[in-house]
């Protein structure tokens, strides 16, 4: 375990040799210096969790991030938590983490022989009635004309819905494995948002309101746009679905996130999830019909993006999608 310890001016003072091994920076390297500057750009989301425990805003904070080293990504999984000083102000902090990457990779190799046994069962199952309505057809084509007539529309019906089945499962499953390389481009968040939100017609939610709030004077996030409106599309799409016959509220917000980030979430009154801790997991869904793969992608999209996104859900309240995306620093002056 990776232990390091920050004084009240955020300088490290302690940096052990796990530290040292999982961040690719030495102890002489590190010690009597900020984080930040150790670090760079590609520890931001550590530097971000950690100065919200230094500043005071929380004294514990838990997460699982991504950190971008010459020597490649890493996953680490973090506690900050408060040495506490006078006058209820904290006198440093200490911030303990793993490297967890190989856990995550082999994790995302037992859940892609789950998914492809997953995928093979869910084309085996429309090809079944397929087959039969197939067969159906041909004796009674052969021996009896009427007949025929009569059941060639629900059979063509029946197909070509097993048919659209198929493609919508394909289409997910490789998206799921397969997403472009991503085109990054300064953005304004608020724009991003109204464009997804303008395909959404009010006449078609049927009792559902959707409220844009949205900040004015956030920093630009530099992303792509298309797989961004992706996942908006996917997490309002959601959010809609989980209100299907109760009439409520959509909320879509955004706002400056923790340091360095921008934030826009999804809120809706559905009847909440149950077990959102699965949220994440491949084919997972709360939805009659779905496969359990949107969620997945937007995930993997966020990440691409060294961004965070996060599910919290009350039963009988509602879900709410956060997503945080690195802010862009201003373009300097002449």
């Amino acid at each position: 375990t990776g232990v390091v310890s920050i004084d009240q001016a955020g300088v490290i003072e302690t940096f052990n040799d796990r530290a040292a091994e999982i961040l690719s920076v030495s102890a002489p390297e590190a010690l009597g210096r900020r984080l930040s500057e150790v670090l760079g750009e590609g520890g931001a989301g550590l530097v971000s969790l950690v100065g919200d425990v230094r500043n005071g805003r929380d004294g514990l904070r838990k997460s699982q991030l991504v950190l971008n080293r010459p020597e490649g990504r890493r996953t680490l999984s973090v506690v900050a938590s408060a040495l506490p000083g006078a006058a209820g102000r904290p006198a440093g902090t200490v911030v303990v983490f793993d490297d967890i990457s190989q856990i995550l990779a082999s994790q995302r190799l037992q859940a892609s022989k789950e998914a492809v046994d997953r995928v093979i069962h869910e084309i085996k199952n429309p090809l079944t009635p397929v087959g039969l309505a197939a067969q159906t057809l041909r004796t009674a084509y052969a021996q009896d004309r009427a007949r025929f007539d009569a059941i060639f529309p629900s059979a063509i019906e029946m197909i070509l819905k097993a048919v659209r089945d198929l493609k919508t499962l394909i289409t997910d499953f490789t998206r799921f494995y397969r997403l472009p390389a991503a085109v990054m481009q300064r953005h304004d968040v608020n724009a991003l948002v109204a464009d997804a939100l303008s395909l959404y017609q009010p006449s078609s939610l049927d009792g559902i309101a959707i409220e844009p709030d949205l900040a004015p004077g956030l920093p630009a996030v530099e992303v792509d746009s298309e797989q961004i409106r992706r996942v908006l599309l996917n997490v309002i799409g959601n959010g809609i679905d989980a209100m299907e016959g109760r009439r409520g509220r959509l909320t879509v917000r955004t706002a400056p996130g923790p340091e360095g980030y921008v934030t826009i979430s999804v809120s809706d009154e559905g009847p909440g999830i149950e077990d959102v801790e699965r949220i994440f997991e491949p084919y997972y869904t709360t939805k009659a019909k779905g496969t359990g793969l949107g969620l997945i992608i937007s995930a993997q999209i966020v990440e691409d993006h060294r961004g965070r996104i996060h599910v919290t859900s009350k039963a009988g309240v509602g879900t709410t999608v956060e997503i945080q995306l690195p802010a862009v620093n201003p373009d300097p002056g002449p």
